[in-house]
């Protein structure tokens, strides 16, 4: 099994939170600003000291004579030792940890939800080649794509924080290495910090910059178009002293669109200035490669709850501990699971085991949820979502952090079916026309641009309205016309999009093979619909046998080569109604039902169907 790319298996996490309140007067009678702090008197600046100090030094007398944090991180480093994500021993610490906060008698859980892996650093080398030769000190972004062995390219300067530099710089850029920022401008080391934390963070650096957001989206944009033109490498300043080097990454936990490197503050301000002097060309070679780990919370659960519900209309989140129980006999929505950002749309961010009523006072007839967020159509056809909305995928026109309560997606429109990806959502309206907002490159409209409310999915399409016929998945999302034909759009770098090719899409392109579908299931690199005739296909990554078939093809994904299917393929020994399968490792015999239930969870010990007797996840 080739381990670079999603594989089934629960990940325990635990999170820690220690407040240390420290209260002391307060030096002035309003709040000193950056302006009052740099302004301060000499006496100021000692009492101001010496209460840090005298604070600090409580802290470590209420440590020294009661704590048992050194003896736990003693145990945590040298007994268990390395804990990497997915590793054996962070697997140990968390069941070590979640006991030991019962010792204390805390209630504490476990819970799980679906992440990458881990991205390994490789032996990264970089040089000038000239206007003369020398070799530089790189570290790898984290999470940065690798480049295709040593590449050798002209340095061009590109100010990702004007984008209008990229059109000018555009025919530059194939096959160039690209710094994408002025050195940094450090501050003075004569600057005496006020307490350990302003000696890390600078007061000017630890406040957050209004806009921000905004601004690394049209970056990760502009860089996205950077990697479009064959720019091979972009640099970063990494602006710490003494050759430090900042490890931090760009990426939303997958490989980056072009690779993406630091270079000390030192080096790279020598690039700039040769820059400016005329020519300069570099070699390259960063080697770092992803793993992946895709995992699953509660699919396909059985509903806990007192009142009947539609067993056919449950949906599990796919990456979240978020069980949705959509309609009961009064069509009201029920939620249970994780609820760190408000997914479970009670008004709250607390996680319950149990059925909590959606707020609102709503009558549903369908709910799915996404990665942190959720959505839901009402019997009025009215769209509403809630949870995670950094990215815009509420639809509500906002960019709040998270909605505690439903809202209404924007725009007036009625919607007969709603999907809720990673971070996008789409919806159908009774006309059969398609909606996304979220994330810029999986919406389908053609633009590139991020949409906080419902934008037309591009195409003039006729689609679907029935359940199962609309699907949102990581990055990539697809729906069926009424004859069935399969329209997908979004990223496509493991054929997921089914149409032959690795090319990511704007619009909708049509799913090579001539394939009618009845249901149609969006996951993370892969999908997967069924026939009216019950005949199960996927398409995409196959690197843990997800698409239920042996594949020949093969995939470059980030430096590796991963199983793959371009176009849709037959799942091995597809279910007919009434035929007998092997399921789950025994024999079973499959009435005849819905297409629905072939909609499977494949993984590396299951090469062919497992019938799932549940909707598809979405």
């Amino acid at each position: 099994m080739n381990s670079l790319l999603p594989r089934q298996r629960p990940i325990p996490f635990f999170f820690l939170l220690i407040t240390i309140s420290i209260t002391f007067a307060r030096l002035t009678a309003q709040s000193p600003s950056s302006a009052a702090i740099a302004t301060r008197t000499d006496e100021e600046k000692r009492t101001y000291r010496s209460a840090m100090e005298q604070a600090d030094q409580k802290v470590l007398d209420e440590v020294n004579a009661h704590s048992e944090l050194m003896k736990n991180l003693e145990y945590l480093t040298t007994e268990i030792g390395p804990r990497l994500t997915g590793s054996a021993q962070m697997n140990r610490a968390s069941d070590w940890t979640l006991q030991r906060f019962k010792d204390y008698g805390i209630e504490a859980h476990l819970e799980t939800t679906e992440i990458p892996h881990a991205w390994t650093r490789g032996q990264d080398l970089a040089e000038i080649t000239a206007p003369f030769a020398r070799p530089l000190e790189i570290r790898a972004a984290g999470w940065s794509k690798a480049t295709d062995g040593p590449v050798t390219g002209n340095v061009v300067f590109l100010d990702l924080s004007n984008p209008s530099e990229l059109e000018k710089q555009k025919s530059k850029l194939k096959g160039a290495i690209i710094m994408t920022r002025l050195p940094a401008a450090l501050p003075a080391e004569s600057e005496i910090p006020n307490n350990a934390y302003d000696a890390v963070i600078p007061p000017s650096r630890g406040v957050p910059n209004p806009g921000g957001r905004a601004r690394f989206r049209e970056r990760q944009q502009m860089m996205q178009a950077a990697a479009d033109a064959g720019a091979a490498v972009a640099l970063m300043d990494s602006g710490k002293r003494d050759s430090l080097f900042n490890m931090t990454a760009f990426s939303r936990y997958q490989p980056s669109h072009v690779p993406i490197a630091f270079l000390s503050h030192e080096d790279y301000s020598l690039v700039y200035r040769l820059l400016q002097r005329g020519p300069v060309t570099m070699k390259v070679n960063l080697t770092g490669t992803a793993n992946y780990v895709e995992i699953y919370a509660q699919e396909y659960a059985g509903i806990a709850a007192s009142a009947p519900v539609d067993a056919a209309a449950c949906n599990a989140g796919a990456t979240t501990a978020l069980t949705v129980g959509p309609v009961t006999t009064t069509n009201a929505a029920y939620c249970w699971g994780v609820n760190s950002n408000s997914q479970l749309g009670d008004g709250s961010r607390t996680f319950s085991p149990s059925p909590v009523l959606v707020a609102g006072d709503l009558l549903f007839q369908s709910v799915r949820a996404g990665l942190f967020h959720t959505c839901g159509v009402t019997i009025a056809q009215v769209g509403y979502c809630w949870g995670y909305n950094l990215d815009g995928q509420v639809g509500d026109g906002t960019s709040a952090y998270a909605v505690a309560t439903p809202v209404a997606v924007a725009g007036d429109h009625s919607f007969a079916s709603v999907a809720a990806g990673w971070a996008h959502s789409c919806a159908m309206t009774p006309e059969g026309a398609g909606y996304c907002w979220g994330v810029s490159d999986r919406l389908g409209d053609g633009s590139g641009q991020d949409h906080p409310i419902p934008v037309p999915v591009a195409g003039g399409l006729s689609f679907a309205t029935a359940g199962g016929a609309m699907s949102a998945g990581q990055e990539s999302s697809c729906a069926l016309t009424p004859a069935g034909a399969a329209y997908c759009w979004g990223h496509n770098d493991l054929g997921e999009l089914g149409d032959g090719s690795t090319t990511s899409r704007s619009t909708p392109v049509l799913a090579s093979g001539g394939v009618s579908f009845a249901m149609i299931s969006v996951g993370t690199f892969h999908t997967c619909g069924v026939t009216t005739g019950a005949v199960a296909f996927c398409w995409g990554t196959n690197n843990s046998g997800q698409l239920g078939a042996v594949t020949a093809q093969s995939c470059s994904y980030s430096g590796a080569a991963v199983p793959c299917a371009l176009t849709p393929i037959r799942v091995a020994g597809s279910v007919q109604p009434g035929a007998t399968a092997r399921v789950a490792r025994r024999d079973t015999t499959v009435p005849e039902r819905d297409p629905s239930v072939l909609l499977q969870r494949l993984g590396p010990d299951f090469p062919n169907p497992a019938v799932i007797d549940r909707a598809p996840r979405r």
